[in-house]
């Protein structure tokens, strides 16, 4: 599965995806790497969320994300 595939799947079927979807991407991430990294894995999922909600995937409503019809049928 892609990320962006992943991610339409967390925010389909998970409350609070966005909470869920930013635990997870820190999951892959040991201790031992800098603050810069997790920073970066940050700023990498606000651009995917971004780039979903341009393409019609992904809505945010009032700082909570959730995936559009348009999404469901992409999965």
């Amino acid at each position: 599965m892609s990320l962006i595939e992943d991610l339409l799947t967390i925010l389909g079927s998970y409350h609070q995806g966005y909470s869920l979807m930013r635990r997870r991407m820190r999951g892959y991430q040991d201790h031992s790497f800098s603050k810069s990294v997790k920073e970066t894995s940050d700023s990498v999922l606000r651009v995917v969320l971004s780039r979903l909600k341009k393409q019609g995937l992904a809505r945010n409503d009032r700082g909570i994300w959730n995936i559009t019809d348009k999404g469901r049928e992409y999965l």
